[in-house]
């Protein structure tokens, strides 16, 4: 009963996936998508643009698409007249290019066009690139770590699409595409840095370029040293010795002690400058509570890290 259970819930996940992008319309030999489409050739300013049908991911496997079966290409309610593209092509496949004279006439931006053949409605956009913006001393914020997880930014408009995205570029090298993921959810663009690759960047302040066909804009991350780990007490000659492990990169260590959990009774500070691993108290700090955190500098601002957990000197 369990493997049938199981593949009665894979159906149901698999018919699920396909009804996300495919619909059949009204007519009910017509498929229709969503939330899916094709791509132009990005134009830029000469030539034609062009698409092949039929051989695409949308409408391999299918057989609906022929040269003799097309119909009308429409941008959103109006049909686009014969004159501005050519369709040609043999069997299951036909190429669609958009004449260089019709595109002359539109704007740098994208345009939806519905592809209609007798058996299916084919969605494509044309992106129209023909200059570049860059911006200028301005830089988006990745979401602020510290030193752990994953790192998002969002980038908010229309003219931010993953079709466009070409290139991340970190001190002047392109970043590898396997440190990072992209993806449009509704009008924005979202990048996430992952784990391993935020965990090799260097302290302080990180800039990126985000390089689109049609723009280039600066990003930051700000990354602030680690938790400090293995907070410890020993006593020798009198003398209270808190040790811990080191920070890589650290310009420093702050320690704080209390007579409470809450850090509110009697506290006192201890500035460690340099990166060491150990300071040298009186033993009178007896049933003290402490917390460590690291620090760097960056252009004369103080940078902290996390405060470690607290330990008790009993």
């Amino acid at each position: 009963m369990k493997w049938i259970k199981k593949l009665i819930l894979l159906a149901c996940i698999t018919i699920g996936i396909l009804s996300s992008f495919v619909l059949v319309s009204a007519k009910e030999s017509q498929v229709a998508f969503k939330d899916v489409h094709l791509k132009f050739d990005t134009w830029k300013g000469t030539g034609n643009a062009s698409i092949s049908l039929g051989d695409d991911f949308l409408t391999k496997d299918l057989n609906v698409v022929e040269a003799d079966q097309f119909i009308q290409l429409k941008l959103g309610e109006n049909t686009v007249q014969g004159s501005e593209y050519t369709i040609t092509g043999e069997g299951k496949t036909v190429l669609l290019s958009l004449k260089e004279s019709y595109l002359k006439k539109l704007q740098d931006g994208y345009y939806d066009y519905n592809v209609e053949f007798k058996k299916v409605i084919i969605p494509v956009r044309l992106y129209v690139v023909t200059s570049k913006t860059e911006t200028k001393d301005l830089y988006y914020s990745f979401n602020k770590l510290k030193g752990t997880g994953e790192a998002k930014l969002i980038l908010t408009g229309k003219k931010y699409q993953v079709d466009l995205f070409e290139n991340l570029i970190y001190k002047g090298d392109i970043v590898n595409k396997n440190n990072y993921t992209i993806l449009n959810n509704g009008n924005q663009f979202i990048i996430k840095l992952k784990e391993k690759f935020v965990k090799k960047l260097q302290l302080g302040t990180n800039y990126f370029t985000l390089d689109f066909s049609n723009i280039r804009v600066g990003a930051k991350i700000n990354i602030a040293p680690g938790k400090v780990k293995n907070l410890k007490f020993k006593i020798k000659n009198k003398k209270l010795k808190v040790t811990w492990s080191k920070q890589k990169n650290v310009r420093g260590y702050i320690i704080k002690l209390s007579k409470n959990k809450k850090f509110n009774k009697k506290v006192k500070t201890y500035k460690v400058v340099g990166n060491h691993n150990y300071k040298v108290l009186k033993t009178k700090y007896k049933n003290y509570y402490f917390k460590i955190r690291a620090y760097t500098k960056e252009n004369g601002k103080m940078i902290y890290g996390e405060w470690s957990n607290r330990a008790r000197n009993k």
